[in-house]
C-alpha cells in the first residue's frame, strides 16, 4: 500500500487567485493486483517561478485499475490488462479534458513489449490554435483512437520502438507513426534519438506534422549526472534545447542547474525563450 500527498502555496503580492497546490496519492500493488489513483489540484495563482506546472487552474481525478498475471507460456513472461481513467476540471468543476483507456501489454521473456490501446477521448478548446496552418476552432470535442506500439527489450545496447495511432482529432482524423532507437554506448553513456509523423486532416484540409529528438545522457560519477535534450518541430519550425545538470550532493539531495532555449527556426532564428534555473534540495530523516 501507497499512500503520498503534498501541499504547497506560493507568495506574490501581484498574484490573484488560488495560489496553493495539492495531491493526494493512494496505490496498491501486488504479484496480481495493480491499482492507484489520485487527486491533484492547482490553483489559478500558484506560481512556483523555479519549478515547472503545465497546466493552473485545474482538478484532475485518475484512477487506474489492472492485473498483471504470469500465464506460464513458452515466449510471454506477463500480460497486463487495464483500464485508466483520467479527468480534469477547471476550479469552477467545468469539464476541460478526459481520457478513458482499455489498454492490453504483453511483456516476452527476451525483454521487449507489445502495447494495444483504445482512447476515448474529450478535450474543451477555449482559445482556436493551428496545427501546420489548419486551425481547430472553439468548442467541444469527442474522439476516439487506437494504437499499438512495440519496444525491443532495452536491455541490450541497441534497442529500438515504433508505434501506429490511427483515429480522430478535434473533428478531422489523424494518422501518426514514430520510431525511435538507443544506443547505449556503455553504462555512463546513452543516446536516443526519435522521429514522430503525423498526417492530419483537419476541416478539409490534409496536413502534416513532424516532429524530430535527440537526447544525451551521461554518468560522470555516481553522483553526478547530464541529460542533454533537442527537439525540433517541423510544423511550428520551432527548435527546443535542454540541458541539465544534477549533483547529488548528499543521498536522497541534488542540486539541480538547467538551461532551456526555445527558437524559431523559420526565419532570424529568433531566440522566443531562454530560461536558466538552479534548484537545490536536501532530504531532512527524524
Amino acid at each position: 500500500m501507497i499512500l503520498q500527498t503534498y501541499l504547497a502555496a506560493t507568495q506574490d503580492p501581484a498574484a490573484t487567485g488560488n495560489t496553493t497546490a495539492s495531491r493526494f496519492t493512494a496505490g496498491f500493488r501486488d504479484s496480481f493486483w495493480d491499482t492507484s489513483a489520485f487527486f491533484k489540484q492547482i490553483g489559478d495563482g500558484f506560481d512556483p517561478r523555479v519549478g515547472f506546472v503545465a497546466r493552473r487552474d485545474m482538478r484532475q481525478t485518475y484512477v487506474t485499475f489492472g492485473v498483471h498475471p504470469r500465464p506460464g507460456l513458452e515466449l510471454i513472461e506477463e500480460v497486463n490488462p487495464y483500464f485508466e481513467f483520467d479527468n480534469i476540471t477547471d476550479l469552477e468543476s467545468v469539464l476541460q479534458t478526459r481520457t478513458g483507456t482499455f489498454g492490453f501489454d504483453m511483456l516476452f521473456r527476451d525483454g521487449s513489449r507489445l502495447f494495444l490501446d483504445h482512447r476515448d477521448n474529450f478535450e474543451r478548446v477555449e482559445e482556436p490554435f493551428k496545427v501546420s496552418g489548419a486551425t481547430v476552432p472553439l468548442g467541444e470535442y469527442d474522439f476516439r483512437e487506437n494504437s499499438i506500439t512495440y519496444n525491443s527489450s532495452a536491455g541490450r545496447n541497441f534497442s529500438g520502438r515504433t508505434g501506429l495511432t490511427i483515429g480522430d482529432y478535434y473533428g478531422g482524423e489523424k494518422t501518426s507513426f514514430n520510431v525511435g532507437a538507443r544506443w547505449c554506448a556503455k553504462p555512463q553513456l546513452l543516446f536516443d534519438v526519435s522521429v514522430n509523423r503525423n498526417d492530419i486532416t483537419l476541416n478539409g484540409q490534409s496536413v502534416a506534422a513532424d516532429v524530430y529528438g535527440a537526447c544525451v545522457r551521461g554518468a560522470l560519477s555516481t553522483r553526478f549526472f547530464t541529460n542533454a535534450f533537442f527537439q525540433y518541430n517541423a510544423a511550428s519550425q520551432q527548435s527546443v534545447v535542454n540541458i541539465r545538470l544534477d549533483w547529488m550532493h548528499s543521498p536522497l539531495s541534488d542540486l539541480f542547474v538547467a538551461y532551456t532555449e526555445r527558437r524559431d527556426t523559420g526565419g532570424a532564428g529568433e531566440v522566443l525563450e531562454r530560461v536558466f534555473s538552479v534548484k537545490l534540495t536536501k532530504m531532512l530523516a527524524f
